[in-house]
């Protein structure tokens, strides 16, 4: 439902899909997100309550099982994290992990392109506007 809804949201912006917005809803949390141009793969960061700040992945179908995934920016490896699946949608979600994580943070404000390999696909998301969007999620979410 959180996907259909979320594509509902933004499908009329045209922006939508050239870089990361702000999401803010009471099921799915408040921060940012960045989605394929169908929007089958989104990626993010957000807090929701009871969880924390966390960094989610959201697959077409969900998520059958946890999984280790693969960060590169600009082609450079920055980040390797372990995956849970949340069971309310399917959402792949990690720990934002504070200063272990500056480095993909720093990444993540300042690059191009971020490739994300899980369970032996790829899926590249646009990095365009992600520091603002990325700062306003640390705020918020503090």
């Amino acid at each position: 439902m959180f996907r259909i809804t979320l594509a509902a949201a933004f499908l009329a912006s045209p922006a939508w899909a050239e870089g990361w917005e702000p999401i803010r809803n009471a099921e799915t949390g408040k921060g940012a997100v960045v989605c394929t141009d169908d929007f089958a793969q989104c990626f993010g960061l957000r807090c929701v309550a009871g969880r924390g700040t966390e960094f989610f992945v959201m697959l077409a179908g969900g998520a059958e099982a946890a999984t280790d995934i693969s960060l590169r920016v600009d082609d450079t490896q920055v980040a390797a994290k372990s995956f849970e699946r949340e069971d309310s949608f399917g959402d792949l979600v990690a720990p934002y992990g504070g200063e272990s994580d500056a480095a993909l943070i720093q990444a993540l404000r300042t690059g191009s392109t971020v490739r994300l390999a899980v369970a032996g696909d790829e899926f590249a998301f646009s990095l365009k506007g992600s520091g603002k969007a990325i700062d306003g999620t640390l705020e918020a979410c503090r």
